[in-house]
């Protein structure tokens, strides 16, 4: 079975990070991984993904104020902390 480049290039990066260990790490490595994909199997996918787009949130803001009301309104809360001291 062969893998796309990208995904081969992944894979001998990580077999390449984990050549130094040891045998009881991988095989705790390998429990660990067949369990996450255990798990991964047993979960029931939905059915239809629902995308939104960024138009879906137009107008969700509501305010009376105007857009320069609230850019003052930003401006004026923000603090400066910042100390320099003499050299």
């Amino acid at each position: 079975m062969k893998m796309a480049g990208a995904n081969a290039n992944i894979v001998e990066y990580y077999l390449n990070l984990l050549s130094g260990l040891s045998a009881e790490v991988k095989l705790d490595l390998i429990s660990k991984l067949s369990a996450s994909l255990k798990m991964d199997f047993g979960k029931k996918k939905p059915d239809k993904v629902e995308k939104k787009s960024i138009l879906d949130f137009a107008g969700c803001w509501e305010s009376d104020k105007t857009a320069e009301e609230l850019i003052e309104e930003i401006r004026s809360a923000r603090t400066f902390n910042r100390v320099i001291e003499p050299l």
